[in-house]
């Protein structure tokens, strides 16, 4: 803080400061003049002073000012969050919850991806200022490792990053176990040489009809490689006026097959 006064003849400039009107401070120098101006340092941040300034002539007469006041400024914050219980949790085939507590106000990012060195995908909140941090990371792929660190800024700016001490951390899905329910198989489309085969799956898979003149079978589609929920496939080369036993087949992402 910057204490100036003036005198109207020269003296010397000094400055009594405290917390109280005891003072127990003082600053200032000898020189003789009318504009005086001296600056406290070393002053608490956030912290009422009181003070007053004294000047003498060359006389050795001295003048005493009354009390007075000033305030310093807060401190800037330069200190970043500290980051600290980071966990995984809720793991399911396709989501993930990730938490971590910081011991101040401040929002909640997780960088991730399947290799700890290229974290390519961020989620969570930018806008928000808590103490208890979660983010639910969705679309992801079943039976795969993840690899993530969590980063929170504060409200001045100030950044923490926790990559577990550049390890990241990491969770892995649940592997995708259960096959794809068939409904509605039909022959939709029957002509002398060919019929139309159409069947709905629970979730995206491939498209095959296995077909022969018997039980045995014997004959099959391609296989369309195609993920679909919703499966049409036309067998050709028939014979004309024959029963056909026939039944589909289909596959999901993880390679787990149904066949109806």
């Amino acid at each position: 803080a910057t204490i100036s006064w003036t005198t109207d003849k020269a003296s010397n400039s000094f400055v009594e400061y405290g917390f109280d009107t005891s003072y127990g401070y003082s600053q200032g120098q000898f020189d003789l003049v009318t504009s005086h101006s001296v600056t406290l340092v070393g002053l608490l941040s956030d912290a009422l002073y009181h003070f007053r300034v004294r000047s003498t002539d060359s006389d050795g007469l001295e003048g005493v000012s009354s009390d007075d006041t000033f305030t310093t400024e807060s401190a800037p914050d330069i200190t970043p969050p500290v980051i600290s219980s980071v966990a995984s949790s809720n793991i399911t085939l396709t989501s993930a919850d990730i938490s971590w507590t910081t011991d101040e106000n401040a929002n909640s990012l997780v960088d991730y991806g399947t290799e700890c060195a290229n974290l390519s995908f961020l989620a969570g909140d930018a806008q928000t200022y808590n103490l208890s941090h979660t983010v639910s990371l969705t679309g992801l792929s079943p039976g795969f490792t993840y690899y993530y660190q969590v980063r929170s800024q504060d409200a001045s700016g100030n950044w923490a990053t926790d990559n577990n001490s550049g390890n990241c951390y990491s969770f892995t899905t649940t592997a995708d176990t259960t096959p794809p329910t068939i409904s509605n198989v039909q022959a939709v489309v029957v002509s002398d040489t060919s019929a139309v085969i159409t069947w709905d799956t629970s979730e995206s898979a491939t498209s095959q009809v296995i077909y022969g003149t018997d039980l045995n079978y014997g004959s099959q589609t391609t296989e369309d490689t195609t993920l679909t929920q919703t499966h049409s496939v036309t067998i050709t080369g028939l014979t004309k006026e024959t029963t056909y036993y026939y039944k589909v087949r289909s596959v999901d992402a993880a390679n787990n097959e149904r066949i109806d």
